[in-house]
C-alpha cells in the first residue's frame, strides 16, 4: 500500500497482503528461473536444494527463454547478488517492472528502458534499521527531510521507529495518518511506546508503581495500538 513519496506502511490487517509479490528468481548454477506468484516465500528465496528443485520444475513450466527475453523497466546487470539469507553470493541480473523485482538470473537477452551496470558491486535487499529516531524528522514540513535521502543512500529502506518508548504523536492511528498524509521515503515499522502509554495513563507521576486499574488501562492502550497497526511494544 504505497503512500506519498514511497512509504509502505503495513497495518496488521494488511501485512500479509503487502508482503505478497510476484517474484521470479534464478540460480546461476542451475540456469533456470523460479517464479513465486502471490507467495510470501517469494520474499525470502533461498538458493538451496529445495529452491533448486522448485527452480527446475518452474522453469519447465514457464520456459527460461520466455522470461529472460522479456522487456523490463529496469535491469541491474552483473551484480554480486546477496539474498539476505546467509547464502553465498551469485552473479546475476535483476529485472524490475512497475517497481517490483520480477526476475533474477541470467537475463542476457532481456531489454529495459534503463540499465545499470553493477559489475563488481554487491546488490542486496534493502537494509532494516531496527533502532531509528527518524520519526520526528519524518514529520518535518520539509519534503527533502521526509524523503530521507541520507538513509536511502546508505541502503536503508525500512526503519523501526519508537524503539525507546516514545511516539512522536499519540495515538498510533494519528502517527500512521501523519506518515501517510505527509509522504515519506522509507518503509515505516511503528511501535507502541511504553513511555507514551504510561504518560497517557499516569501523566508525569512516574516515581510510583502503577495501580492495578492503571495497568489495565495501559494494557488496553497497547492492545488498541497493535490493532491500529503497531508492530510491537517499544520499551526503551
Amino acid at each position: 500500500m504505497q503512500r506519498g513519496l514511497g512509504v509502505h506502511y503495513c497495518p496488521e490487517d494488511d501485512r500479509r497482503s503487502n508482503m505478497r509479490a510476484s517474484l521470479a528468481w534464478t540460480v546461476d548454477r542451475y540456469g533456470c528461473i523460479v517464479t513465486a506468484n502471490d507467495s510470501l516465500e517469494g520474499l525470502s528465496m533461498r538458493f538451496g536444494l529445495t529452491r533448486a528443485c522448485a527452480c527446475m520444475a518452474m522453469a519447465g513450466f514457464f520456459g527460461v527463454s520466455q522470461l529472460a527475453a522479456q522487456s523490463y523497466d529496469l535491469l541491474i546487470r552483473g551484480g554480486r547478488v546477496l539474498d539476505g539469507t546467509g547464502n553465498p553470493e551469485v552473479v546475476a541480473d535483476i529485472a524490475i517492472r512497475d517497481g517490483v523485482i520480477v526476475a533474477v538470473g541470467n537475463l542476457e537477452s532481456a531489454s529495459a528502458g534503463r540499465t545499470i551496470d553493477a559489475n563488481g558491486m554487491h546488490v542486496t535487499p534493502g537494509f532494516i534499521d531496527m533502532h531509528s529516531h527518524a520519526d520526528r524528522t519524518l514529520y518535518s514540513g520539509d519534503a527533502k527531510d521526509r524523503a530521507a535521502a541520507n538513509l536511502v543512500a546508505q541502503g536503508i529502506t525500512t526503519i523501526v521507529v519508537g524503539p525507546d518508548g516514545r511516539n512522536p504523536v499519540w495515538p498510533i492511528s494519528a502517527e500512521i495518518a501523519g506518515y501517510e498524509s505527509l509522504g515519506v521515503g522509507l518503509n515505516i515499522v511503528p511501535m507502541v511506546g511504553h513511555g507514551s502509554v504510561r504518560g497517557e495513563v499516569m501523566g508525569d507521576d512516574y516515581e510510583r508503581h502503577a495501580t492495578h486499574e492503571e495497568i489495565e488501562l495501559m494494557k488496553a492502550l497497547v492492545r488498541t495500538g497493535m490493532e491500529e497497526g503497531a508492530w510491537g511494544l517499544g520499551a526503551g
